[in-house]
């Protein structure tokens, strides 16, 4: 059965590009004693099966990123109010209003994102979508106290707010890639026993700000294969075209990708297996023949790894409230378990 709990608290912590560390603390005391667990410097978390064993006949590798966009601080003012620059492609339209946690050296502080009323506001400035220069924090606190509690380079995040919505759809910031994270430590869970393998998965960090830990993982060890999993856009949802993004719907299973960043063959060998166990499947060029995922980098190493990408699909990415379906989270989980059982 899904631990929806857990899945939940993934969702409501706070770990934004570059300040991952209490999601891994999350991730390394769920998989603890299934595992050997060790990090890096850049703080990716690798869980290993089968890490001492002499004869392995295949690598393979299954990674995540953990981090969600968010915010960092880089400037108060005297009046107490509290300037933030965007880490990760935010959606300046779903600023205002928002609750939003930052999280300083005495724990977290709530505030507001605040903007000028639009009865002041002149010509243009109607017109213009928000963004994070036109934007503040307002905690309700005096510029005294605040600059007791907040140090410039503090991280900004999301109020948590996961929900479950009707009985299958769960919305959420952090979405991208908590959902990830919460795969692998089903699968870790699921997982019988499998032998000539060494199965390591990879919880990596900041690949909103350019796919940091993922680049750190390639340039490890050598794998023979490399899965990884991210968010997918859906386009079941108003103006967004399936000529851009294929014909992607929550609720009707994997999202396997056809692009650049993935080897042919062994993408066959995933639509077979889904074939063979039933699983349902949907194709996707992505937004982008490279890119967009760790996938590419995973590539790119040494001469150069056989690599995939399994999505789930997701509408709103990238805002407080973006949305998965948690049959499609059932359906990887079990579709890279039959994947990692017959390689």
């Amino acid at each position: 059965m899904m631990d929806i709990d857990f899945l939940f608290q993934l969702l409501n912590e706070s770990g934004v590009s570059g300040n991952e560390v209490s999601v891994l603390n999350l991730c390394r005391e769920k998989v603890a004693g299934k595992c050997e667990i060790s990090n890096d410097r850049i703080g990716n978390l690798y869980a290993k099966i089968n890490s001492n064993e002499s004869a392995i006949a295949t690598r393979i590798l299954i990674e995540a990123h953990i981090d969600e966009i968010g915010f960092q601080v880089t400037y108060i003012d005297n009046d107490g109010y509290v300037y933030i620059r965007p880490c990760g492609g935010i959606d300046g339209a779903t600023l205002i209003g928002s609750f939003v946690e930052i999280q300083c050296r005495y724990g977290s502080l709530t505030g507001v994102v605040g903007r000028k009323p639009v009865h002041l506001m002149k010509g243009d400035e109607k017109n213009k979508l928000p963004d994070c220069d036109s934007v503040w924090i307002d905690t309700g606190l005096d510029a005294n106290t605040i600059k007791k509690k907040v140090r410039i380079g503090d991280y900004v995040s999301f109020n948590p707010n996961a929900h479950l919505l009707g009985e299958m759809r769960v919305t959420s910031k952090a979405i991208d890639n908590r959902v990830g994270a919460f795969i692998l430590t089903q699968i870790i869970d699921k997982l019988s026993t499998i032998y000539n393998k060494q199965i390591t998965f990879a919880f990596t960090t900041q690949e909103e700000l350019g796919c940091k830990g993922g680049a750190v993982v390639a340039c490890g060890e050598p794998y023979d294969y490399v899965i990884c999993i991210d968010a997918a856009f859906s386009s079941d949802v108003p103006d967004i075209s399936p000529r851009v993004v294929g014909d992607i719907r929550l609720g009707e299973g994997a999202v396997v990708y056809r692009n650049g960043d993935v080897d042919r063959n062994f993408v066959e060998q995933i639509l077979s297996v889904a074939q063979n166990h039933n699983l349902k499947i949907q194709l996707s060029a992505n937004y982008a023949a490279s890119g967009g995922t760790n996938t590419r980098n995973m590539q790119l190493t040494g001469t150069g790894n056989i690599t995939a990408t399994i999505g789930y699909p997701v509408r709103y990415m990238h805002t407080p409230v973006s949305m998965a379906d948690l049959r499609d989270i059932d359906t990887i989980v079990n579709l890279i378990i039959r994947i990692l059982e017959e390689l």
